[in-house]
């Protein structure tokens, strides 16, 4: 669901050049939902949004996961897909045993295909019971087979992601829920566009990638709150574990934080709003955002492509067109082939000493590292990323290139005003 900081938050538009060779956790669930209710086929008020093969079964999710997987490739950006876990009891809508109504509506769709009673297999396949469970695991089985790392989450997957950006892991979070901003997130990437051409009146227009980048220090330098007072912003307008208060939304939720400070003052000043809301389920909110339950440091490891177990799940269990399938398949091997020349996952540790296969950038920030390092003494340095990097004696961390053009704006602004 997220919670509603819309009109608080400030995105910056980047050219999609600027991420490129870089690693990447993305929200499972949250891009399987976008792939799923496609704005194009919604606006289009068809009697079925999804696609569906000849047992009645949803495929829009098949063939979206190959296009993006295809296209983070070209973009040689390496994607680890998180997908969550089992939903927290404390959580919001989430009293429902899902997967024992899975198992019991697969029982009822099976019989139905047996009896040859397709009308009432399509209403079991298109149920939520059946349909989200069975997209995320064939999701998950496809993008092992494409050779993307997949990571189950103990809980939430935006914590996860969250809990890989900040040990170094990856350099980016893709989401378009601002749930990611409240477990610390540096920088969040809400929306990526691959495609460099779209059709204007008729004519093909030709314009460049951009992705819509998300700041989180800088947007909470300019609200003048912190990450801890944003968690009770965020309880004010309505989170996943808290409805909200009513007739309070983002900017008097704002204004109110920024004058008492805290939730508390706020509850003291004002307590008839806040009746089915305790100050031990306050710190319970806040734990659940401030130490998530994550898998910490998993090991990333990218899959061998298989596109044998690719023909066998596309064309032999859900009776795919043939010839769409190879089209799509021959343009993933092609990208991903494209793609491993540029990256050497087997590398963890790099030692000054033994020779050093990687790409260009990487090469240049090890150079740059060996400078401000004395002679004397040749640490380990263990990269975490393609950006920071630590060593036993000393710590050398560099901006990456988004944050570099970010600040010089901030300084060429700044002084104009001066001017």
């Amino acid at each position: 669901m997220g919670v509603k900081l819309k009109k608080l938050i400030e995105t910056i538009s980047i050219p999609l050049s600027d991420i490129k060779g870089t690693k990447v956790a993305v929200d499972g669930m949250n891009m399987l939902f976008q792939i799923l209710y496609n704005p194009y086929q919604m606006a289009q008020k068809l009697p079925d949004i999804f696609y569906m093969d000849s047992t009645q079964r949803v495929i829009t999710h098949l063939y979206g996961w190959l296009q993006k997987v295809t296209q983070f490739y070209k973009a040689n950006i390496f994607p680890v897909i998180v997908f969550d876990g089992k939903p927290d009891p404390y959580k919001r809508l989430t009293t429902k045993d899902y997967a024992r109504d899975y198992l019991a509506v697969k029982k009822k769709y099976e019989n139905a295909l047996e009896k040859g009673d397709s009308q009432r297999a399509k209403n079991f396949a298109l149920s939520k019971s059946f349909m989200f469970l069975n997209c995320i695991h064939e999701s998950k089985q496809l993008l092992e087979m494409c050779g993307i790392p997949v990571i189950m989450a103990p809980s939430e997957a935006e914590a996860q992601c969250v809990s890989l950006q900040q040990e170094g892991l990856v350099e980016y979070v893709v989401s378009t829920d601002f749930d990611v901003m409240l477990y610390g997130s540096p920088q969040i990437i809400r929306k990526i566009t691959f495609q460099s051409r779209k059709k204007v009146q008729g004519k093909w227009v030709s314009y460049q990638p951009n992705i819509e980048l998300i700041e989180s220090l800088a947007n909470l330098d300019r609200l003048g709150i912190n990450l801890n007072q944003l968690i009770d912003l965020s309880i004010l307008v309505g989170n996943d574990y808290y409805p909200g208060v009513k007739k309070i939304g983002p900017s008097k939720a704002l204004q109110s934080i920024k004058y008492f400070k805290t939730l508390e003052r706020i509850m003291h000043k004002h307590p008839h709003l806040f009746s089915n809301l305790s100050l031990p389920k306050i710190h319970r909110i806040r734990e659940m955002f401030q130490s998530p339950e994550v898998i910490r440091k998993p090991k990333i490891t990218p899959h061998p492509l298989n596109l044998d177990g690719l023909r066998k799940l596309l064309l032999v269990d859900h009776k795919l067109n043939a010839e769409r399938v190879e089209k799509r398949l021959a343009s993933l091997e092609k990208s991903h082939k494209k793609m491993a020349k540029n990256w050497d996952f087997e590398i963890e540790k790099l030692v000054y000493d033994k020779p050093l296969k990687t790409n260009k950038f990487l090469q240049r920030q090890l150079d740059r590292a060996k400078k401000k390092i004395p002679d004397t003494f040749t640490p380990k340095v263990e990269f975490t990323s393609a950006i920071n990097y630590k060593t036993s004696k000393t710590k050398v961390q560099r901006k990456p290139r988004v944050q570099q053009k970010i600040y010089h704006k901030k300084l060429i602004l700044k002084h104009k005003k001066k001017v």
